[in-house]
């Protein structure tokens, strides 16, 4: 997966811009009050899955990376759990990269708003929790099972709306433009990437962006598409897993890439689930760039007229 990795020139050095990754994101349309306590649960439970020490950078509040202590992220935590009531909102970045922005095996990140204050400027707002993992083993499939059980454990923690996993494109936010840039080249071949847009969650309220890997919906949600029922019928070949507050769709026995030049033929039934998604299918225009550099809409209907592939397709 190394073809993927992006990198950009400076001071005669190679700095890695993006690199492909296993990226779980969950958008949360509670008040950071309400869900900033279940949102601490949820990252001291990454910290643990993926190792104390494995997260060695955090984004200060200056905009620097600083070396990541035990003291800083029980800061955190303590902050979270206090519910916090802050009008700029509370934001965790933590990376396993070097302190100069560099993404690195794992990335953590957390955003939430603060109250709501009249003019309501963006209504459709809501708190994003976004966990990265490395790449996964390509001939080795022992890893999912406990993975699968994982982000089930995460999303029975945490009030979520919705939620998605599967490949994505890892960066720590520095030379934003550029990041975007590369983002937006690579997404029209690889069809299973998530394109790590975290802007996106500035009008998700109700909405999810479209079919990965991993799906997950909330009961209300699930009632706005039929119910599920209406999900049983709609995605024969996909297998649903239960949660507390609603399910998780799971497209493909592993997380495509959905590469368009191998004819995507390991997309399972993300074309399926694509279409089931319509009705609560967020749209938005350009990923950072305008619409005329990026067609963000076509992407997002990239799978609405392919047909599904069988399940465990490589």
């Amino acid at each position: 997966m190394e073809i993927l990795t992006r990198t950009l020139r400076l001071k005669d050095k190679d700095f890695v811009l993006v690199r492909p990754g296993l990226v779980l994101n969950f958008f949360l349309d509670a008040t950071l009050p309400d869900c900033a306590p279940a949102c601490a649960d949820a990252i001291e439970a990454y910290l643990t899955y993926v190792g104390a020490e494995t997260l060695r950078t955090y984004v200060a509040d200056s905009g620097q990376f600083r070396p990541l202590t035990s003291r800083q992220t029980a800061k955190d935590l303590r902050n979270l759990r206090g519910r916090p009531t802050d009008e700029d909102g509370y934001r965790v970045h933590y990376g396993q990269g070097a302190v100069g922005g560099e993404p690195g095996t794992h990335s953590l990140f957390f955003e939430g708003d603060g109250p709501l204050v009249e003019p309501v400027v963006l209504p459709d707002a809501v708190n994003l929790l976004r966990m990265e993992f490395p790449p996964p083993p390509s001939d080795d499939e022992s890893w999912m099972a406990p993975f699968l059980e994982w982000v089930r454990k995460i999303a029975n923690l945490i009030p979520f709306q919705s939620g998605n996993a599967g490949w994505g494109f890892m960066h720590m936010g520095v030379h934003e433009s550029q990041v975007r840039r590369e983002i937006n080249q690579l997404l029209p071949r690889y069809h299973g990437f998530d394109p790590a847009y975290n802007s996106a969650r500035m009008w998700m309220r109700g909405h999810i962006l479209g079919a990965h890997w991993l799906t997950l919906l909330r009961d209300d949600l699930i009632q706005k598409l039929g119910g599920m029922e209406a999900i049983r019928t709609g995605l024969p070949y996909a297998e649903l897993q239960p949660l507390d507050h609603g399910v998780l769709i799971r497209a493909a026995k592993r997380p495509p890439l959905g590469d368009v030049n191998r004819q995507c033929l390991d997309i399972g039934s993300m074309p399926d689930v694509a279409r089931l998604l319509r009705p609560i299918r967020l749209m938005m225009e350009g990923f950072g760039e305008p619409q005329e550099v990026f067609d963000a809409p076509a992407w997002i209907a990239r799978y609405d007229n392919k047909p599904s592939q069988p399940w465990d397709a490589k």
